[in-house]
């Protein structure tokens, strides 16, 4: 059967699978042909998600939120098209378009390098009352527009907000009591600076938490308060439940009174932990048996994580070294962890085999592609059953940088480990079968083919 020969139900349900994202996408789909445009204008659902990201998006805008109809919620995004003369005055013109259609804003997303404040802040040049009742998602980075209460609508699921050295803005007693449908919350709004850790609660209007219940649809929280404020809204907010995903910021993060002062609030009705990733050196995540997430991270650009002091904290306060199973940790960072296990060697209960994940980026592609050798000290993780590499960047993985890795692993006499690469991309052109196979010949090349691809990977092969 010809494409001429659908119907326009069928039609109609293709364009929809298919939905295009960009308005000129949309436009050239309704001119193909006198069925196609009558199909795609008898469609409102197909113009009520769009992105302008062109000039030719932006003259088109306003065609497409009439075609939109009187019902659908919009889902918006814009993005800036350019830097040249008469684009601030396009977006402008876009955002005005945008204005009777706020009531029905389930998603509006403007990226942009403009000013987007005053158009915001505007009565002249934005005239928006910022209610939007079927909003789901608010993100905001760096912009701080009046009148943001106004926007905080029951429907909202998710927020965002991301701004520096603010004097005033939304707050959790702002948010808690008028959002109560919220299941992501990250707020990182108040002022950076040595000291501010330790900052009281007499400044942060705390009444809220004695509500109950506080947000029964959160499951992810990720808030930059002073140690106090968040130690009152863990135990005091969440008394009666513990969040599935909490991250917590210091700003130093060098010394185990710092690991022990975000851990107290952070880790408060987790059970044991069992896995210890070092993301990055400001950015270290936990995890328990009942899959719960808990994330570390620092803001001071001059301080970070000590592996050694975070692993004794968790060793000497929650008996990780018998309970984790499973480790992440940046080449970078390889001889931090090996320093870690010398003065606090992990020891896991029970039979079950224990794993590592490694990380590896630019610089150790790079590294490896010049034809240098790492120079790391031996890992020795015991019960290690399986080893997986990760990409913490777009790099392209060398199977050599996977052998290079390994060869600083010890491997007790007698036992094979699985190696997983996962869905990696692997340097060069060939199919990504024959690159596996590349990388399983390069594990059996190793002294006494220790190593073997995982069942993962080896149906690839």
């Amino acid at each position: 059967m010809g494409v001429d020969q659908l119907t326009p139900d069928v039609l109609g349900d293709i364009f929809l699978e298919l939905q295009p994202s960009s308005i000129s996408q949309k436009i050239a789909l309704s001119r193909v042909s006198q069925v196609w445009r009558a199909v795609a204008l008898g469609l409102p659902q197909l113009w009520a998600t769009f992105v302008a990201e062109k000039r030719e998006d932006y003259e088109h805008l306003a065609l497409t939120l009439h075609r939109a109809g009187d019902a659908l919620p919009i889902r918006a995004e814009l993005k800036q098209f350019g830097t040249g003369w008469g684009v601030a005055g396009t977006m402008k013109v876009a955002l005005l378009a945008m204005v009777p259609f706020v009531p029905r804003l389930a998603r509006f997303h403007v990226r942009t390098d403009l000013s987007i404040t005053p158009l915001l802040n505007s009565h002249l040049e934005f005239p928006l009352s910022l209610k939007a009742p079927r909003l789901e998602k608010l993100v905001l980075r760096n912009a701080e527009p009046d009148g943001l209460r106004d926007i905080l609508a029951p429907s909202l699921k998710s927020i965002e907000i991301f701004m520096c050295n603010v004097t005033s803005g939304l707050t959790l007693a702002d948010i808690f009591p008028r959002c109560r449908h919220l299941e992501q919350l990250q707020l990182h709004t108040h002022p950076f600076g040595d000291g501010w850790d330790e900052q009281g609660g007499e400044d942060y209007d705390l009444s809220f938490l004695d509500a109950r219940p506080l947000a029964p649809a959160l499951n992810y929280l990720d808030v930059r308060l002073p140690i106090p404020v968040l130690n009152d809204l863990v135990s005091r907010g969440f008394s009666d439940v513990v969040l599935q995903s909490l991250s917590g910021s210091i700003y130093n993060g060098h010394y185990i009174d710092y690991v022990e002062a975000l851990a107290t609030p952070l880790l408060k009705g987790c059970k044991r932990i069992t896995s210890f990733e070092f993301v990055s050196a400001d950015d270290i995540v936990v995890r328990d048996d009942a899959g719960r997430v808990r994330r570390f991270q620092t803001f001071n650009e001059d301080s970070s994580w000590e592996i050694s002091e975070f692993w004794q904290y968790l060793v000497e306060k929650h008996d990780a070294h018998k309970t984790v199973r499973h480790w992440q940790i940046r080449v970078a960072y390889w001889d931090n962890l090996v320093e870690a296990f010398e003065s606090f060697p992990p020891d896991p209960e029970g039979n079950e085999g224990t794993s590592l994940a490694i990380q590896a980026g630019y610089d150790e592609v790079g590294m490896v592609s010049a034809g240098s050798k790492f120079d790391l000290s031996t890992l020795n993780i015991p019960r290690l059953a399986k080893v997986s590499f990760v990409m913490n960047d777009s790099s392209r993985l060398n199977p050599e940088v996977i052998v290079e890795c390994l060869r600083y692993i010890e491997v007790p006499d007698g036992r094979t480990i699985e190696v997983c690469i996962g869905g990696i991309p692997l340097k060069g052109d060939a199919p990504p079968w024959e690159k596996r196979a590349v990388v399983g010949d390069a594990l059996n090349q190793i002294e006494g083919s220790k190593w073997r691809l995982c069942s993962h990977c080896t149906p690839n092969v």
